[in-house]
């Protein structure tokens, strides 16, 4: 599930892409890789990195996440991609799975708050054939009653255990604690909903869900290890998607806000996230300047069996006795951010770890030295060659960019823009964060957890 809370270490945005060297047998001129892209005269963008690999990825990106879902149409998000591979208009779900996995290829759906995002990887041979499936349950499916009705206990276990999840749990609550608007909105139906819509209702309300925010305009093609002439071609006679513009963008706005949910309470393990508002992906400069921010302050951890070696961790190992994990937040949407830091402890020392932590950001956001930001543009840049490594994470870093951006920027210009960002940058997004109403959601056994007002005073 995209979106998901990782306690993992620095965030991985990487907004360029460069490809593996190319095979001796072929042209020198896709030796770089070089990523082509075109806004096709509907306004679908579509690229491609052709890289030379045997295995070819395709993604398509819509934004049609949970933050356009009107109160009439809670959970349909996640209705529509739990739908991903079952009937279309023009194919089966048994046609469907046997002839992509006959072909040793895959097909899966996944969603951020702002996109829904379907992704087919594949052989390269296969992509001609297995396209049509993949644009077809884009474009076309058919939301048969029937069949949301048979695989309806399917959808009831896996909301079921996304609140078993606290992790899961800890960040659809700050989501809607900390904003108002559409991206306070869960990436989950409700149980409620399920069980309130019968079969025939459901159907009805994902068609129109779907033929609201399903347009051209609204969605990026992004193919690794396609040619673009081809995927062009295959686009081109295989989608069919209104050119509608489709709902407008609403911003959410942050208000900030405190949250507590007892969970699993005999485990003796504390979540929390303690937040403010962050940058919006439209802005590349402040995103950079952000991350470097965050690199300072919680750079998550990198060593086997270690704590970290970040500043915001050496805090928490003061006062802990126990096992803990302390890692930074930064999300990026369309319209703004979530900045802040992770916390997974031992419930008996998760208020002192949160103060000391807290106490240790406000410290050195106070104090940043050129020092602290020569060596976080060493981990950013760093962090940006490693993503390169994952074509899953290149998937999606070019779909964040390219829904937000008609451009991708080379490495050595993103290397040039972290660069020159200053120590005044990154000063003055410290000082607007720390005037910014703060947010707390904790998660677990909160019997020893601070209060937001214990933390701002």
């Amino acid at each position: 599930m995209k979106g998901k809370l990782a306690l993992s270490g620095l965030m991985k945005r990487s907004f360029a892409a460069q490809a593996q060297a190319a095979r001796k047998s072929e042209p020198n001129h896709l030796a770089k890789g070089e990523l082509k892209t075109k806004v096709l005269p509907n306004g679908m963008t579509v690229a491609s990195l052709e890289n030379l690999s045997p295995v070819s990825k395709i993604g398509v990106f819509v934004r049609a996440g949970p933050r356009f879902e009107t109160s009439k149409e809670a959970g349909a998000s996640h209705l529509i991609r739990y739908a991903a591979g079952m009937h279309t208009q023009n194919f089966t779900i048994f046609g469907i799975t046997r002839n992509m996995e006959y072909s040793g290829a895959s097909l899966t759906a996944s969603s951020t708050r702002d996109d829904i995002i379907y992704q087919m990887n594949g052989l390269r041979e296969s992509m001609k054939d297995n396209f049509k499936y993949l644009a077809d349950t884009i474009a076309r499916p058919a939301f048969k009653f029937w069949q949301l009705d048979d695989y309806k206990y399917r959808l009831e276990v896996e909301i079921e255990r996304s609140k078993l999840d606290p992790q899961q749990v800890l960040l659809d609550e700050v989501h809607r604690i900390a904003f108002k608007g559409g991206l306070s909105n869960s990436l989950y139906a409700s149980k409620e909903v399920i069980e309130h819509h019968d079969p025939e209702h459901l159907s009805e309300m994902l068609h129109h869900y779907h033929s609201r925010n399903f347009m051209n305009k609204r969605t990026t093609v992004i193919g690794i290890g396609v040619d673009q002439d081809r995927l062009l071609e295959h686009v081109e006679k295989t989608f069919g998607l209104p050119d509608l513009s489709g709902p407008e963008l609403v911003k959410s706005k942050f208000i900030g806000g405190e949250s507590r949910i007892i969970m699993d309470a005999d485990r003796d393990q504390t979540f929390a996230v303690i937040g403010t508002e962050g940058v919006s992906a439209e802005n590349l400069k402040d995103v950079a300047t952000y991350t470097l921010l965050q690199a300072i302050l919680a750079t998550g951890v990198h060593t086997k069996k270690g704590v970290g070696a970040s500043k915001l961790a050496q805090a928490a190992a003061k006062v802990a006795k126990a096992p803990f994990r302390v890692d930074g937040v930064n999300i990026n949407y369309a319209d703004t951010g979530l900045f802040g830091f992770a916390i997974a402890c031992h419930a008996s020392e998760s208020g002192d770890i949160v103060k000391a932590v807290v106490a240790k950001m406000k410290e050195t956001c106070k104090n940043l030295k050129e020092e602290d930001l020569q060596h976080a543009k060493n981990r950013v840049k760093g962090s940006f060659a490693l993503s390169l490594e994952d074509q899953n994470n290149l998937l999606d870093h070019l779909g964040m960019i390219l829904t937000n951006h008609n451009e991708v920027k080379s490495v050595d210009d993103m290397e040039k823009l972290v660069d020159g960002i200053t120590l005044k940058d990154v000063s003055a997004a410290a000082a607007k964060i720390m005037k910014t109403k703060g947010t707390l959601v904790s998660v677990g056994n909160l019997d020893n957890m601070c209060y937001l007002d214990e933390l701002t005073a």
